[in-house]
C-alpha cells in the first residue's frame, strides 16, 4: 500500500506502508546503527517519536524479545529502506513487520533513508508525518506540522514508583529511570 512522509518542510516524499495501516504526525530523529533494530524499537528515549533507521536493510534476525529494551515499543512510528520478509535466526520469533502489525507501528519503506538522515543531520530534528494518502495541501498540512508540539516524553516513560532489584547486595547504586533503556540497568546490576 502507498503511503507518502510528510517533512514540516514541505518535503513529500512517496513509500510503502507496513505494519500498521495508520498514520502517525510526531518528531522524526534518525539512528545510523547498523544492527540493535529492536533496541531501537523498544528504546524509551525514542518514545513517541518517527525513527528514521539509517542502515538499508532492517529484519534480517527477526523479533527476539530477549532483545527488548523496554517492555514494548515506544516509537510513533518507523522509517527503513527496506524489510527484510523471511528473517534468519535460531531465536526468531516472528518477522519484524508482523510485530509492526500487532504493535499499532505504521513503518514506510523505499524511502532513501540516507539521504533523509542527511537532511535531519543539516537541518535538525523536524516533525513529520506518516500519511496513509497524499494531502492535497501539502503547505497546509505542513504548516500544521510546524505547530505540533513535541510529545512529553518523560511522563510517559518515567518509572512511578521505586524499583529495589537486588536488595542486601554489596552496593547500593540509585538509578533515576526517565526512559533507561533495560541495557543500562543490567550493567549496573
Amino acid at each position: 500500500m502507498q503511503a507518502y512522509l510528510l517533512l514540516a518542510d514541505g518535503q513529500l516524499l512517496p513509500g510503502e506502508l507496513h505494519g500498521a495501516a495508520k498514520e502517525a504526525r510526531a518528531e522524526l530523529v534518525f539512528t545510523t546503527g547498523m544492527g540493535s533494530y529492536l533496541e531501537t524499537l523498544t528504546d524509551p528515549s525514542y518514545e513517541g517519536q518517527i525513527v528514521v533507521q539509517t542502515f538499508p536493510t532492517i529484519g534480517n534476525y527477526g523479533v527476539i524479545p530477549a532483545d527488548f529494551e523496554s517492555d514494548g515499543p515506544r516509537l510513533a512510528g518507523y522509517i527503513a529502506r527496506e524489510l527484510c520478509e523471511q528473517p534468519s535466526n535460531f531465536r526468531c520469533e516472528g518477522p519484524l513487520e508482523a510485530y509492526l502489525q500487532a504493535q499499532g507501528i505504521p513503518c514506510l519503506t523505499g524511502i532513501d533513508t540516507r539521504a533523509l538522515t542527511r537532511k535531519l543531520r543539516s537541518a535538525g530534528v523536524m516533525n513529520a508525518a506518516i500519511l496513509l494518502q497524499r494531502p492535497e495541501d501539502i503547505a497546509a498540512e505542513a504548516e500544521k506540522l510546524r505547530r505540533l508540539p513535541f510529545h512529553p516524553a518523560i511522563s510517559e516513560v518515567t518509572v512511578p514508583a521505586p524499583v529495589e532489584t537486588h536488595p542486601g547486595g554489596r552496593y547500593r547504586v540509585v538509578l533515576w529511570d526517565f526512559g533507561a533503556k533495560a541495557n543500562i540497568r543490567r550493567e549496573l546490576e
